[in-house]
């Protein structure tokens, strides 16, 4: 399951980069984290202050308030210079206008819903037909999405 972590981090980093976030700013990496373990862990999104916040702190050995500032702060540059617009293109619909800025809760649960619609997309997708570095993938994408996901729809 380690490529299809590996995978879906690097999914994640894409989708932050095309909804036009900064990867030179540290919120960036804790919010590819966030989203993972959101994916994970899909509770944790309901106690991000609590649970989250704390997790990712620890990891990089900084505190809670630390983390959520960081992400606020990488949210906010890509909201003032109008590039977090680029979720709606990923959306396909305009999710974000210029009335509503995203919180950090708000911004990652956005991502994981569009994350796990494209890791889906994906495990549906796949034939026997594919070469087989494509099919094992596809297989350990699945693997997670039912170890992680409660999501009844996760094809078998």
């Amino acid at each position: 399951m380690e490529k299809a972590i590996m995978f879906i981090q690097s999914e994640i980093s894409n989708a932050l980069l095309c909804a036009g976030l900064q990867a030179n700013l540290q919120g960036f990496d804790y919010l590819c984290e966030s989203i993972l373990e959101g994916l994970k862990h899909p509770n944790l999104l309901q106690s991000l202050t609590k649970e989250l916040y704390p997790m990712i702190g620890e990891r990089h050995h900084q505190t809670a308030a630390v983390v959520e500032r960081s992400m606020r702060h990488v949210i906010e540059v890509a909201y003032r210079s109008r590039a977090l617009y680029g979720l709606n293109q990923l959306f396909e619909k305009p999710v974000l206008t210029t009335n509503f800025k995203p919180c950090n809760g708000c911004f990652i649960g956005l991502v994981c819903v569009m994350v796990k619609k494209d890791l889906l997309k994906i495990v549906a997708n796949s034939s026997d037909k594919d070469l087989a570095d494509e099919t094992q993938l596809a297989h350990e994408i699945q693997e997670f999405l039912k170890k992680y996901c409660s999501n009844n729809t996760i094809p078998d």
